[in-house]
């Protein structure tokens, strides 16, 4: 069993990230208010807590976007899921170096953080103009989901932020 649960509704926007957290104790749960969800950094110490079971949920966007689906044949991205990494699908998640490393089947990029590196590489390398419209349904009055295709890098960020 765990001793801590964690949730976090993670968005693009820091802003909009928030996190709720429970700890076990002798009597039953105590809750905490929610508060904003700390820099990525924190929240892995938080995940990683010594002689501690830690169980965290993420609510965060996850999916393709439509036009990978119309291109790949995939009708949902549950009917994808169990065929990425098998098969013809073995390197999906294989993260491309560079845009001649990019196809359908192998359709993550890019491998660093280096400067030049655009979704324009990408998109061009798949075929698409664009990746709009994302694969989620979405409010008219909100943004467009970033394609998940588009690795952004946090690990080199010390904030935890990512560049878009």
């Amino acid at each position: 069993m765990f001793d801590t649960l964690i949730h976090a509704d993670w968005s693009v926007r820091k802003g909009k990230r928030w996190i709720a957290a429970a700890e076990r104790k002798r009597d039953g749960w105590e809750v905490a208010a929610p508060r904003r969800v700390p820099s990525s950094r924190e929240l892995i110490e938080a995940l990683t807590v010594k002689n501690r079971q830690v169980l965290a949920g993420f609510d965060f966007p996850i999916g393709l976007p439509a036009a990978f689906g119309i291109r790949s044949g995939f009708k949902t991205f549950l009917e994808a899921l169990p065929e990425f990494g098998e098969g013809e699908w073995k390197n999906f998640f294989s993260v491309a170096n560079r845009p001649s490393d990019i196809s359908l089947k192998r359709p993550f990029y890019p491998n660093d953080c280096k400067a030049g590196h655009t979704q324009v590489d990408l998109f061009a390398a798949l075929g698409f103009e664009t990746m709009a419209p994302p694969a989620r349904m979405r409010a008219k009055e909100r943004a467009s989901a970033c394609s998940m295709l588009h690795v952004l890098d946090v690990r080199r960020q010390p904030s935890g932020e990512s560049r878009y």
